[in-house]
């Protein structure tokens, strides 16, 4: 049972390969003097037939389906498709009014069946009756059809290949960001070991210090409440127990110790200038390229083809342009005004012929058709003044001001396509714009892949990225800080940055920005900020040594006190939740300062309000009085 399905369309929703057909169709009506041509294609999938029809400016998309659609029964699906019953359903659908039709099988180069071609109602000349298909024109057919399945054949071996192009873009890119991810979660892995080691020298240091100060606290507090005459006698028991000591002036400092990751000092993404096939590469990724360097040269030839017919075009709205200005002087306005002189002489002679004729007719001399002759000739002279003057009228308007601005505008155009094709052409010696190191178009995020889709013959778009240039003349740091030190820390500030890795290499750099936004730090409820760390210029050497990726530690100097004033634990006592000193005055007293203390150091405690370094402390005053 076959069923057919009409459903109307225009030429911008048919397919490539429907487009295709219906060109077919054309070519083969016209071969054939039919009214109309189908070319059906097998859609093995669906199990139709499809086919597109133009009929009366309607574009009609044809879909046949048949209980006998098997690729090798084609000649029996065939016979079944020309029976009375489908012509006529066909014809009801179409209105094609079918009186003659013929076809022939479609196959491949393997002898394997693509569809098959009708041809409908055989033309015959003007006047004579409508004529019947003969067998020259079966053959014909066959012959026309035998050349349409070499054309569907390329065209789907054309769409195949681009099929597969585009599976394995896909498979590539999805390569492309796995591995970027195991790149990230490898970074991640990093970075989380290098805070671990970081944290583990703060703890160790922070021990470390905790347990000098409660020994030096427990020795000294031991000596002090111990009775002096269990260990001296005599005079010497007062002097050992009480000294007098003035403050320390010394440079404090203090650091937030940060790690991260070294990456180029910015990012030169280098695009393709326009749609062509790379001939040559001139680099290897992780070369160093100067400035100016030859990187890609890509195929001219349609584009050279292009700025010469643009060329041409330019040309030839100049030459309009030209034209139009001198257009009063043009041979066809001298031709208007010539014909308009001649009519007008035509006219005036018509004239004077007609009034010496009226005159001689008044007299009797000549007839009335005479005069009446005269008469039309002084009328037809007066219709071909009035064409005359019109056509002298139209010739002149040719260069309007309007038809100026339009050839203006078009010159314009011209010149503008011109000049773009030019740059083009230039630019398809694609030159490297900095110095640094190429490297894949990939984000700077992510690990760097394998050389892809950059190689000779390789086709690129207009504005698809090509490489990645990294701008070695200084490095910038990613880093992170925790927000209890955000407020630390500003754009600015000195950095130390040191790479391990290459024998603590020493660097120095700013602070170049601040995240606005917190981020979220991985197995913590803490929040963290995004910083990154310039280094604005580097020696050659160190270009040299230095690699993307490399990790680094850094240490932003947060406080600095040239002038800080530092007295020994011993000399700190407690009263409560205060703290205090004895200080001697001028005139030999003994009394109680309240300090207050910001920071506690290896060689005491920095004391930021309370004492002056000119004040004496006397340590031990207290437990001397005791003795």
């Amino acid at each position: 049972m076959n069923r057919v399905q009409v459903i109307e369309v225009t030429r911008k929703s048919l397919s490539p390969m429907n487009s295709m057909s219906l060109k077919l169709s054309q070519t083969v009506a016209e071969q054939l003097t039919a009214e109309h041509a189908i070319v059906f294609l097998l859609d093995q999938g669906a199990s139709q037939f499809v086919g597109v029809l133009e009929n009366e400016a309607r574009v009609v998309d044809i879909r046949i389906t048949t209980d006998s659609c098997l690729v090798n029964s084609i000649s029996t699906l065939q016979e079944a498709l020309l029976s009375t019953d489908f012509i006529k359903e066909l014809d009801e659908k179409l209105k094609l009014r079918v009186q003659s039709s013929i076809s022939a099988i479609m196959n491949n180069s393997s002898n394997e069946p693509l569809g098959f071609v009708l041809a409908l109602n055989k033309m015959a000349s003007q006047g004579d009756a409508p004529m019947e298909f003969t067998a020259p024109d079966l053959q014909l057919l066959q012959k026309l059809t035998c050349m349409a399945g070499w054309v569907v054949e390329q065209t789907l071996q054309v769409d195949k290949v681009q099929v597969k192009k585009v599976q394995l873009k896909s498979q590539f890119q999805g390569l492309q960001t796995a591995y970027a991810k195991v790149c990230q979660d490898n970074h991640r892995l990093q970075s989380s070991y290098r805070s671990w080691r970081i944290t583990k020298k703060r703890a160790v240091t922070t021990a470390v210090m905790i347990f000098l100060s409660g020994f030096l606290y427990l020795f000294f507090a031991h000596s002090f409440n111990t009775a002096p005459e269990t260990w001296y006698g005599g005079g010497m028991q007062q002097r050992l127990q009480s000294q007098l000591i003035s403050p320390q002036v010394e440079r404090v400092e203090d650091f937030l110790h940060l790690s991260g990751n070294l990456q180029p000092l910015s990012w030169v993404k280098v695009n393709a200038p326009l749609d062509a096939a790379i001939e040559h590469v001139n680099f290897q990724y992780g070369d160093t390229v100067h400035q100016g360097q030859l990187l890609l040269e890509l195929d001219q030839s349609s584009i050279q083809l292009a700025h010469r017919d643009a060329t041409a075009a330019y040309f030839q709205s100049l030459k309009e342009l030209e034209r139009l200005k001198n257009w009063s002087n043009s041979i066809e306005v001298k031709n208007a005004k010539r014909a308009v002189v001649r009519a007008n002489k035509a006219l005036q002679l018509a004239k004077e012929r007609h009034a010496s004729t009226s005159s001689l007719f008044q007299k009797g001399i000549v007839a009335r058709t005479e005069l009446d002759s005269d008469w039309r000739t002084v009328s037809e002279a007066e219709v071909t003044l009035a064409m005359a003057q019109e056509s002298l009228i139209a010739q002149r308007s040719v260069a309007s001001d309007v038809q100026l601005k339009i050839a203006q505008l078009s010159l314009q155009n011209a010149e503008q396509k011109m000049q773009s094709l030019a740059l083009q052409v230039d630019q398809a010696n694609i030159h490297s714009p900095v110095q640094g190191i190429i490297l894949p178009a990939t984000s700077k995020q992510e690990k760097q892949p394998s050389k892809g889709g950059i190689y000779s013959g390789a086709q690129v778009a207009k504005n698809e990225p090509l490489v990645m240039i990294a701008d070695m003349s200084g490095v910038s740091i990613d880093s992170q800080v925790n927000e209890v030190d955000l407020l630390k820390i500003k754009p600015g500030q000195s950095v130390d940055v040191r790479i391990e890795a290459l024998n603590d290499l020493s660097l120095s750099g700013v602070i170049h920005y601040v995240d606005a936004r917190a981020s979220a730090h991985k197995g913590s409820r803490s929040r963290v900020f995004n910083i990154q760390i310039q280094v604005k210029q580097l020696t050659k050497r160190q270009r040299n040594m230095i690699r993307i990726g490399m990790s680094v530690d850094t240490r932003v100097l947060i406080y600095s006190n040239p002038e800080a004033l530092v007295i020994p634990f011993s000399a700190v006592q407690l009263e409560g939740n205060k703290k205090f000193v004895w200080v001697q005055t001028e005139q030999g007293q003994v009394i109680r300062k309240y300090i207050e203390i910001r920071s506690s150091l290896p060689q005491g405690l920095e004391v930021s309000s309370g004492l002056s370094a000119a004040d004496k402390i006397v340590i031990g005053h207290g437990e001397s009085t005791n003795a």
